[in-house]
Formats: structure tokens, sequence, C-alpha cells
């Protein structure tokens, strides 16, 4: 009886440590990002956001270390695919977290799914994630409560015809199918939609056909923010002086080099990611500091979800995805510095949708 205390007592130090000794166990997280292609912005914004919660976690009292092992989508499903493979069946991880691009998500899914692992993206959108699977997790809202948002503004401020542009990519595809089918129950009218491929770069063409059909307003859901910053400019050197509206996609720097001048006045829909918020200065300031910059609502998901999964990791003392998947499941008001976290029955977060606009090359809250 004494040799077999002594021997659990052992495996226990050994796996877990004491306070006193050097954590010797190391938890492997994979990361499937896309850090090439149309994407990268997102997958750099990405990438910053977990590699500041996990150098943080690995200071913290937590008893094993957590290692990312990077793999890049560039961008484009097959890749992510073979992303997804690789950290599955060579690197044996039982979490993936990364997946920038919606298409990316549902093409990944079905292998996670297969294999029991834990996929939780920080950044896609399309509502059809919601039923991609029992161990899909995300911790950004579905395009539903984007397009709902935007389509209540519209109707508040009296405008009834509307023209959308958009990129054939799944993201984009969500969330103005969501704005058309809401402004349209509200009493809009869309009177124009234009479908463009992500592989083009100039619109003129289509925003002068669209121009001159009487719309009051655009709203534009670009596969880029780079997309949206070229559209904004066109659509403001055609001539059009109206609102144009658009989804979060153009919060980035990418946008606004893109659009100039021409991005001031732009409103859009946007996770409830407040950077003055008492609550998250800390976070604001180890950012800054090792980025030399502010943070956006996509680094703030990444850091959250890592924090999150950190938690999981540490309830399960391992990183048994059943156990992982159970905690994940039962997360309530979770307090992120991305905002408020609770997961649903699908592994979809509920989480608050807000406005915000372009004023001096700033995003801030739009004040209606």
């Amino acid at each position: 009886g004494v040799i077999v205390l002594v021997i659990v007592v052992y495996g226990g130090v050994k796996l877990f440590g004491t306070k006193s000794e050097k954590i010797s166990e190391t938890i492997k997280i994979g990361a499937a990002l896309s850090l090439t292609g149309r994407a990268a912005y997102y997958g750099e914004q990405t990438k910053n956001g977990l590699d500041l919660a996990v150098e943080k976690i690995n200071k913290e009292k937590f008893p094993f270390k957590l290692e990312l092992i990077y793999e890049d989508t560039q961008s484009d499903a097959a890749p992510a695919v073979s992303a997804i493979n690789k950290l599955i069946d060579i690197d044996k991880v039982k979490v993936i977290v990364g997946l920038v691009r919606s298409s990316d998500v549902l093409a990944a899914a079905p292998i996670a799914e297969k294999n029991k692992v834990i996929l939780f993206t920080t950044m896609a959108s399309t509502d059809e994630i919601t039923k991609a699977g029992d161990y899909i997790f995300r911790n950004r809202e579905t395009s539903a409560s984007h397009g709902k948002k935007m389509a209540e503004l519209l109707i508040n401020k009296n405008i009834r015809n509307v023209a959308v542009i958009s990129s054939n990519s799944s993201n984009s595809i969500g969330y103005r199918t969501f704005f058309m089918d809401n402004f349209k129950e509200l009493g809009g009218q869309v009177v124009s939609l234009v479908e463009y491929d992500e592989k083009n770069n100039d619109f003129r063409t289509d925003i002068s056909k669209v121009k001159n059909s009487a719309t009051e307003a655009f709203y534009i859901a670009p596969a880029s923010g780079k997309d949206g910053g070229i559209m904004t400019k066109q659509i403001r050197e055609l001539g059009f002086k109206q609102l144009i509206t658009t989804t979060p996609v153009p919060e980035s720097t990418e946008f606004l080099d893109a659009s100039g001048i021409y991005s001031e006045g732009v409103v859009y829909t946007s996770p409830a990611f407040d950077i003055n918020d008492p609550n998250v200065q800390d976070y604001r300031m180890s950012y800054k500091t090792a980025y030399g910059k502010e943070s956006d609502f996509v680094s703030a998901n990444a850091y959250d979800a890592m924090r999150i999964i950190a938690d999981a990791v540490k309830n399960c003392r391992g990183d048994n995805s059943e156990c992982i998947k159970s905690y994940l499941y039962k997360v309530k008001d979770y307090p992120g510095v991305g905002g408020i976290t609770s997961f649903d029955q699908n592994g979809d977060v509920i989480k608050p949708v807000i406005l915000k606009t372009v004023k001096n090359g700033q995003f801030v809250k739009y004040e209606e």
C-alpha cells in the first residue's frame, strides 16, 4: 500500500509538478491560420492574440506549459484541409484554433469532427458553421446578428433603397444574406445586388451600374479589408456621397490604407470590443508593448480563445478532447477582453454586436 501511494504521488508530481518544481508537462495546441494569401492580415492579428495569451499563460500558475504549432492555410480551403490533417495525424494535437475564413472552417470541420478534435475558430462568422459539428466552437458572432443590426440602422435612418456589393466567399454571402433578408422584412428594398470575384480589384463598372439604380446607400460585404477599402474609394470617386455601410471585415489598417480619406464616415457592425473599457486596460497595454499598436477585436478574440482553452485544459488535467468539449459547452459569462462570452448548444458564441464608424482615421463607436 505504501509503495502504491508513493508511485501515485510521484506520478502526480511528475505530470503536473508542484509550486516549487519546474513544469514538465507541455500541451500542444494546433494553430491553423491564414499567414499568407488574401486573409493574411487577419491571420497575423489572430497570431498576435494567441502568442500574447500563451506568453502570459506560461508565466502563470498553470500545471502545464502551452506550445502552439502553426500551420499556414494560405487563405484557401485546400491548404486548410492539409494543415488540419497534418496537425491531427503528425502532431497529434487534440485542440486546433484559428481558421480565419468561413470556407476554410467548413472544409476542415468534418475532419476535426471525425477525429474528435476541438476546432475553435475566432474569426469565421457564416451561419453554416452553427451545424458544422459537436466539436466545432467559435467566439465570433454569426453573420445573422450583424445583418439584423445594420438593417435596423438603415430603416431607422429612413433609408429604404439599398445597393449591395458582395464577394462570392462564404463569409461575405452570410453577411449579405442576413442583411438583405432583415432589410426586406423591415420594409426596405435591395435595388441592386452585385457579386464580385475575389481576384478582382476594380469595381468601377459594377459601381457605375449600381449608382444609377436610385440607391440611397451601399452595403458592401468584402472578402478582405483591402477589397473594402478599394471599393469604398471607387464608390466615392464615382460621385456617390451618401451612406456606405459594411461588415466588420474592414476594421483593419489595410482598409484604411486602401481607402485613404474616403474611409471617413463609413459605418459598420462590430463585435462589442471596446479598447477604452477600464476592464481591458491590462490587456491593452500588454498588447501595445508587444506589438507597438492597439489591439483590434480579431486579436482580442484570439486572446480570449486561448485563455478559455487553457482553463479547459487545467480543468480536464490534460488535453482530453471529450472533457474539453464538455467544459466549453458550460462556459457562461466568461469576462473576456473581447466581450462577455457564453456558448450555446451549437458551440456558437453569445455576444453583443455594436455599430462603429471611421472618424479621423480611427475606428470609433457610432453615435446615432
